[in-house]
């Protein structure tokens, strides 16, 4: 098939023809801009038909204002806490500073009685911590009182508590421990349970009173020849158990001799008896005449020991020594000789 080309001059001539001709139509386009709807905010288009074409309205994120407030604290203010989480109670009683025990304290008297105590745990003691009575006697004492102030580990303080001693004679005990802050109570001991404590003895009315013999003079110058007390004699020197004085040693009078000698680095103290005198150790309690009469003495030196001897001397009489103490240069002793031979 054969085309006809229009050339483009031809072309452009028609359609200029065209729209010249189109403003005498009797009809005019209108174009109407978008408005939103009042119920959906969708945008309506009259396209200036019959219909209309909802367009959907673009949807833009609001902007984000910047946070420029200060940041809320996540932790908790800090709290007071007087002690460690974790630490020990551990107390140790050092001495008593007032009133040790079986100290005498009259009817209804008030006294202060004060504890040295150590803190031998790993806690601080505050003011916070107490003494508190746990059992016994109580004396009217306070049922609890503050320590008086900081005790760190390792440190000592005096704790005092005020009483009033009981009105009837006899002995009298009360224990009392501490409290920590947390109410906890400890005490001494290795595992700090052991109650720390005071004692008293209330005496009776008659009491103290001593009621000396009537004739104790008389009644010594009957039992014994001779006695004396912290009597003393040097190094070689000699004594007379009969007249009770110390004497040469060559007088036939003298009952021993005190000897001290120093042998390879060792310290001998000793008594020599003399002219046939006998010793025999006898114990710690003074012996009676016929106590001495039993036992069999012996003429031979020997050592020193802080004891009661019985003897019999030059004379033949009977009695007893108690050495009270000795030195390289004296000896130091009590004796009594009986009376009777």
């Amino acid at each position: 098939m054969k085309q006809t080309h229009f050339p483009l001059q031809l072309s452009l001539l028609l359609i200029a023809a065209f729209l010249l001709s189109a403003c005498n139509f009797p009809f005019t386009i209108s174009i109407d801009t978008a408005v939103p709807t009042a119920d959906t905010g969708e945008e309506t288009v009259d396209s200036g038909g019959s219909e209309s074409e909802t367009l959907p309205t673009p949807t833009e994120e609001p902007p984000v204002p910047l946070d420029t407030a200060e940041p809320t604290p996540t932790t908790e203010p800090p709290t007071d806490t007087p002690e460690p989480a974790g630490c020990t109670n551990f107390a140790s009683f050092i001495s008593d500073v007032t009133y040790p025990d079986d100290t005498e304290v009259e009817a209804d008297s008030s006294f202060t009685k004060t504890w040295r105590l150590r803190n031998d745990g790993t806690c601080t003691w505050t003011s916070s911590y107490a003494i508190v009575f746990s059992h016994g006697d109580r004396m009217d004492g306070s049922a609890e009182a503050a320590l008086p102030g900081s005790v760190p580990p390792g440190s000592t303080v005096d704790i005092s508590s005020g009483m009033t001693a009981p009105t009837d004679a006899g002995t009298y005990q009360g224990f009392w421990k501490l409290r920590s802050s947390d109410g906890v109570l400890f005490g001494i001991g290795t595992d700090g349970s052991v109650a720390f404590w005071v004692k008293i003895v209330v005496p009776s009315e008659d009491e103290g009173i001593v009621f000396e013999p009537l004739v104790p003079v008389f009644e010594a110058y009957l039992l014994f020849k001779a006695s004396g007390t912290d009597e003393s004699l040097n190094d070689n020197g000699c004594y007379d158990l009969d007249a009770g004085e110390q004497v040469g040693c060559a007088s036939p009078q003298a009952d021993f001799k005190y000897e001290h000698s120093f042998f390879l680095f060792t310290h001998e103290y000793e008594i020599d008896p003399l002219h046939g005198v006998g010793f025999k150790l006898f114990g710690s309690e003074a012996p009676t005449r016929d106590q001495c009469l039993a036992l069999s003495l012996s003429a031979s030196t020997f050592e020193l020991h802080k004891r009661y001897y019985c003897y019999q001397t030059s004379d033949g009489n009977f009695g007893w020594i108690k050495i009270t103490n000795f030195n390289s240069s004296v000896v130091m002793f009590d004796f009594a000789t009986f009376n009777e031979p």
